[in-house]
Parts: C-alpha cells; structure tokens; sequence
C-alpha cells in the first residue's frame, strides 16, 4: 500500500496504476511485433535488457521511467534474446529494407564464449558503430550465445561496416630485433616488414592497445600524403608515456612496427627517445578506412574473433542446411617446418641462398606428402637452414580433376591465407598430416578453419578470406602455367629452373637425387634470380609527432 510519504497530494496506488494504464496506450506501438522478432532470429526464452535514449524534460521523467519500467517487463517476458539499438534507429526496426550481418564469436582454444563474453562483444560493437558515427543499427543475441546479429540499413555502406564489425581490434607494438631485422644504419639477414605484411607472432610485443588513451585517437588528414589521404593519431596513457619513452631511448635507429590483428600498419625505425607519448599511423588510409580502424582502437579488442556466417540483404533468407558428416578429428603433425628459419610466404630460407628448389604440390598427393615429411626435412638439416637453398612451393592442382571435387584448390587457397598471416608452413604441415587417402572431402571448410585455428592463425580473418575464395583464381592461374610450361604431376622440383626427374618421391633415394643436383648447382653458383633484397633501401621515417627531430627523407623514401 502507498503511505503517500511525498505529502497528502501525492497520488495513491490506484491512481498510479490508472496512469501507468494510459501511458501503455503510448508504448504499445514502441514493442516489436512478433512478426518482426522472429523475422530478426530473436528467440522465445528469458528476460533481455533493453537501452531506451530519450530526449525529455524533467516533468516527463517520472512517467518515462514507469513506462520504460513496464516495456522491459511486457518485452522481456516472452523474449530470450537481447537487443541493442543505435541513437538514430526507429523503435520498430523494419526488416524490409535493411541488411543483417550474422557472426558468431570463436575461441582460439575451443572454449565456450559465456555470457560475459557475449556482452563485452556487443558493447565494444556498440562503441565502434557509434565512434564511427553509425546511428541506425540493431544488435541481437541470444543468452550466452556466440551467434551475434548486427542490422543495418540497406542504404549503409555494407562492405566497411562489416569490415569494422568482423576486426578483431588487437593492436600491438612489434619489436623487431636487429639481430634478425638490422638498424637504420645496417640491413640484416630478415626484410623489415612493409606495412600490410603479416607479422611474425613470436616476435615480442612490447606495447598494446590497452596502454592507449582512447581520447587521443583520432582520424585526420595527413597532410604529407595529400588532402586524399588520412592517418591515425593515438596517444599513451600518462604512465605507459614515461614507459615508451624509456623504452625507445634505448633502442634508437632499431625498428618496431605497429601491428593490428597480426598485420602491420607502419614499421618505423625510432631516431631518437621519444617523448610526449604520442605519434601516429600512416598509410595512405582513406577518410573511411581512417576513421574505421581509429573506431576499432578506441573501443579496444574483442575478447574472441568473430568469424562472419551470412550477410543477408532484402529479400534473401538463410539457405536451408542439411546435416554434414561429422568432421574427423584433426591430427597433429608429427614433422614439422622449423620456425627458426628465415621465411617469407611460401619461400623457405635465404632469399640469397644460391639454390632454389621450386617444388610444384597438390596438398592432395600422397607423394608431395612423402616428400615434405621424409625428404624436405632433411634438405631443411642440410642445405636450407645453413643458406645454402631456399625452397619456393608452388600449386599444381591434379588431384581434383580425379575425384570431381575442389579439395585440392581449396587447400591451396587456405594455405595462401595462412601465408598472409606468416603461417604457409604451420598450416603446410597440418595439410600434409590430414590427408585422407586422396577422398573428396578431406579438406572441407569446417577442417580447414580448425587447422587455421591449431596451427595459430586469426581464424576470423582466415575465414573471411576463405569464404571469399581469396587466391583461388592465383591457384587455378599457377596450375595451368605449370602445365604450359610441360608440369605433367606432382611432385616436380625445379632445381635453379632445371626440372628434376628420374627419381620417385617415395623412393629411398630421392634425398640423394635431390642432393645430388644441388650439389652441382652450388658448383659456382649464383644467387638465383628470384632473390629478394634482405632490406628496404630506405627505412620508414617516424613522422611527426612521433619524431620531431626526423631528418629529411632521402629520394625514394617510403612512409
């Protein structure tokens, strides 16, 4: 019962009730419809939460937050899934004309997202759509679940929202040691990374986004590159400003690169110690790509990579599945690539190395398997890990054209991906050691992105790309230029462009055939032709405020 505890004029219980019954009248057009709920893949279970923004006086607040009280009961009573609006959405989000953008969030080591995990996902999207001043938008996701729906209008721009929402948002400060990388004054035996290069993830990390403050993140002009072209600014947080200043002063003229989701952004090399804890990232970004990744940056990582399922435009709908075989467990490689060598994409070893191995493959072919397991480790011990040879694979697909499937391609394609991400012969190694006897099938999506997620790979940007067929036309171009050239089966090996023949990949003396060759090439040999430069010929300046004191670049410097 009301005691009326405001004075004797207050209103009493059934007063309040009868108000509370005429601002009903109001909200009922506010609550969805159930059409539009299940049209969203909204399901029936438990209570949500629902954010409501208003523009309202003070007089109106004291019956907003009655009727607001009471939509959450009418809503959550019969809904089990949570919904999220932007500032500008309308309250019934129409499903005609808009694009749902459906994710789900997976773990790199198999374990289940919870809710807490969900809920930090949905809030860092929140951040990033509204950073990036996207006002109409609807997210949805059930309880505890990894599925995440994000809608959007159809007159969005489709492709760089779905690109901000599927970025993973990790953002590290690389350390490249001049051991392996040189200093500004001297190359060393590894190319410092350009920017768009994956970058080795055993490097070390000395610096992160979270030691950032998200208020000094910001897209601007950069004004060196032309009014087209945009950077980032960023600035550490006070402490961690005192920390990188000590930390650069004591690696002066060695590089470092700014890294996001394992691909570098710039590789500067540092002049002096620097201070003020701000500086910048440039790369010829547009407004659009600017102000995304600086969006990504100031709402911080997801806890777990979102890996894309569908985008539905008006009038598609989900395509019915049917049930899949279960996939076979993937087994763990028993011989693989040493990590310690120097690699770069499908390359293997000195890229001065006075002998090259082209070896074409199909990652179908039982004997390509012989041959990287067997043979390749030993030419690995013997000739790639002293700089003596590089090995350069090459895709020669066969055999598909046997089972009618596209195993093989697909293999070949995600293995191109894998090398995006410095990966090609992790994820080598897992193909070599999951083949199936040659079957339609073997190399399926599913087994695909669970090798790509054991073997280390951002498994959203893995697949992503995998799903849109990165390299397939580069696989299908490599195979019919290998055939042009007289490639009749895999395994081929080129030896300094020679093919190799009169041996068996499975056979005891292919080793010796192989070593053979080798040996003779090396007889004043050299450096094949393909070798690349062990360094860039101008190091990437740190532009200011990075760097204030930055000399002039030379003629043909890169930024």
């Amino acid at each position: 019962m009301n005691t009326n505890a405001f004075g004797p004029n207050n209103p009493s219980d059934d007063e309040l009730l009868a108000g509370v019954r005429r601002h009903m009248t109001g909200v009922e057009s506010l609550v969805p419809l159930s059409g539009a709920w299940e049209a969203s893949g909204v399901r029936v279970g438990s209570p949500v939460r629902v954010g409501v923004r208003s523009r309202v006086g003070f007089a109106g607040l004291v019956p907003l937050v009655l009727v607001a009280a009471l939509v959450v009961v009418a809503v959550g009573y019969g809904m089990g899934a949570r919904v999220w609006t932007g500032a500008g959405s309308p309250a019934r989000t129409p499903t005609t004309d808009w694009v749902t953008i459906n994710c789900e969030l997976v773990s790199a080591t198999g374990q289940k997202p919870t809710a807490a995990d969900v809920d930090l996902t949905v809030s860092i999207l929140m951040s990033r759509l509204q950073s990036a001043g996207v006002e109409d938008y609807g997210i949805s996701a059930g309880p505890a679940s990894p599925i995440i729906t994000v809608s959007i209008p159809a007159t969005a721009d489709v492709d760089s929202i779905s690109a901000l929402i599927l970025r993973t948002g990790r953002l590290e400060f690389v350390w490249l040691p001049p051991a392996d990388y040189g200093t500004a004054d001297a190359a060393g035996r590894k190319a410092v990374p350009a920017p768009g290069a994956s970058i080795d993830p055993a490097l070390p990390a000395q610096f992160a986004g979270a030691d950032l403050d998200p208020a000094k993140i910001q897209a601007v002009v950069d004004t060196n590159s032309g009014p087209e072209s945009w950077k980032i600014l960023f600035g550490f947080t006070a402490a961690k400003a005192s920390e990188f200043e000590t930390w650069s002063g004591a690696h002066v003229k060695e590089y470092f690169a700014i890294v996001v989701d394992g691909v570098a952004q710039s590789v500067p090399y540092i002049f002096s110690a620097i201070t003020g804890g701000s500086g910048e990232i440039s790369g010829n970004y547009t407004k659009a790509q600017a102000t995304y990744l600086a969006a990504v940056l100031r709402a911080g990582p997801l806890p777990y990579p979102l890996v894309l399922q569908s985008i539905l435009r008006p009038g598609e709908t989900a395509a019915p599945s049917s049930p899949s075989p279960a996939m076979p467990e993937v087994a763990t490689p028993t011989v693989r690539t040493p990590t310690d060598i120097p690699s770069s994409g499908r390359t293997l070893g000195n890229a001065n190395a006075p002998v090259t191995l082209d070896v074409y493959v199909d990652f179908q072919c039982s004997a390509c398997r012989s041959l990287a397991e067997d043979t390749q480790s030993q030419l690995i011990a013997n000739y790639v890990r002293g700089g003596k040879v590089k090995i350069v694979y090459h895709d020669f697909v066969v055999i598909d054209q046997n089972t009618g499937g596209h195993d093989s391609e697909d293999a070949a394609d995600a293995a191109r991906i894998a090398a995006d991400q410095g990966k090609f012969w992790a994820f080598s190694d897992y193909l070599w050691a999951n083949q199936q006897n040659e079957q339609p099938g073997e190399f399926s999506r599913d087994m695909l992105i669970e090798i790509a997620r054991m073997a280390g790979l951002d498994v959203a940007k893995f697949t992503t790309d995998l799903d849109a067929g990165k390299y397939l036309a580069e696989v299908r171009a490599e195979s019919a230029a290998g055939q042009a050239a007289g490639i009749t089966g895999t395994p081929t090996i080129l030896v300094n462009g020679k093919v190799l023949d009169g041996s068996n990949a499975a056979s005891s003396d292919y080793y010796a055939t192989i070593s053979a060759a080798i040996d003779r090439n090396r007889s004043g040999a050299s450096p094949s032709a393909t070798a690349q430069s062990t360094a860039s010929a101008f190091p990437t300046p740190v532009a200011s405020p990075f760097a204030t004191d930055w000399p002039a670049a030379s003629p043909g410097a890169s930024r």
